[in-house]
């Protein structure tokens, strides 16, 4: 039987069509039949007006009519989605996911924070990411929000999101501008890292033995950045200190001058800054030696509960 998992975000919609697990209990690579994206940007308009605007709806059914094709040509018996950011925040959005709920048989759902964060996390727990000489610190880095799962001892000290996201940072994403007071919402990921039970952690644990998981487009994106800026190492880890090397490198590039220059499109390209800023505020309280990017997404995770 093949399945469907939908991941709504903020800055596109992924579709992920494999076979059923099997008796592991998560989708294998080789499970995978096909992995479609469609570029939407809905956080532009919900987190300056708090409202997806008609445009935005019309394209939303535009990409699922293309969706209901695909998931008919491959014989999808089971969809689950969810929505995520920029639904949670919109005054219209329950209404836009009754309609094409209604309209495409498809079966989303509006989610919080913190289970987008647990989906994830548990994603990775499933694979066997976490291993016990390590303490395990999972970042997804949205359009819309910042999921935090901090994994130690076999338990989770804490799952939790944050309205800090590329698209929340900047002003518009054809120059990459930042938005003036951008440092008040990264504030917002202090509190996280002061309490005590994790700045123990940091004081018990060498750096070395400090890691962070990145998972998302976002993660993915700057790993191949990486690679062709350094002209050093694999895709799937960054350095510690390789983070402010590329912050300083491009801090002051468009997203259009980035598209040029380096493997990324434009409209993605303008996301790498906001992004480079949100871990370089992680790292200053969660020292990690390395940043591992698995090759896992939402639509995974979601594959896992069918």
């Amino acid at each position: 039987m093949n399945v469907a998992g939908i991941d709504m975000g903020s800055n596109a919609i992924r579709v992920t069509v494999s076979k059923k697990a099997g008796k592991c209990g998560y989708h294998k690579p080789e499970d995978l039949i096909i992995k479609e994206r469609y570029p939407c940007r809905l956080g532009s308009d919900v987190f300056k007006s708090q409202t997806i605007s008609q445009e935005k709806e019309n394209q939303l059914n535009f990409i699922f009519k293309d969706i209901a094709r695909l998931l008919e040509k491959h014989e999808v018996k089971k969809t689950l989605g969810v929505a995520t950011s920029a639904f949670r925040d919109s005054d219209n959005g329950p209404q836009i996911i009754k309609q094409l709920n209604k309209t495409y048989k498809v079966n989303i759902k509006i989610i919080s924070g913190k289970l987008e964060a647990q989906y994830m996390a548990d994603a990775l727990l499933r694979r066997g990411a976490f291993d016990p000489s390590h303490a395990h610190l999972h970042m997804d880095i949205g359009g819309g929000s910042l999921e935090l799962s901090l994994y130690d001892e076999k338990k989770f000290i804490f799952q939790k999101s944050l309205d800090v996201g590329t698209l929340r940072l900047l002003v518009d994403t054809r120059t990459g501008q930042l938005i003036p007071n951008h440092c008040k919402q990264l504030d917002m990921i202090d509190p996280v890292f002061k309490a005590k039970s994790v700045k123990k952690l940091v004081e018990d644990f060498a750096d070395e033995s400090l890691l962070i998981h990145g998972t998302g487009g976002n993660f993915r994106r700057l790993g191949r950045l990486k690679k062709h800026t350094l002209q050093t190492g694999k895709e799937n880890s960054i350095k510690q200190k390789e983070i402010p090397y590329l912050l300083g490198t491009y801090m002051n590039h468009s997203g259009y001058e980035l598209s040029k220059h380096v493997p990324l499109k434009e409209e993605n390209a303008a996301l790498i800054i906001p992004s480079l800023l949100i871990i370089q505020r992680v790292l200053n309280f969660w020292p990690a030696s390395r940043i591992v990017i698995p090759k896992i997404s939402l639509s995974h995770a979601i594959l896992d509960k069918l």
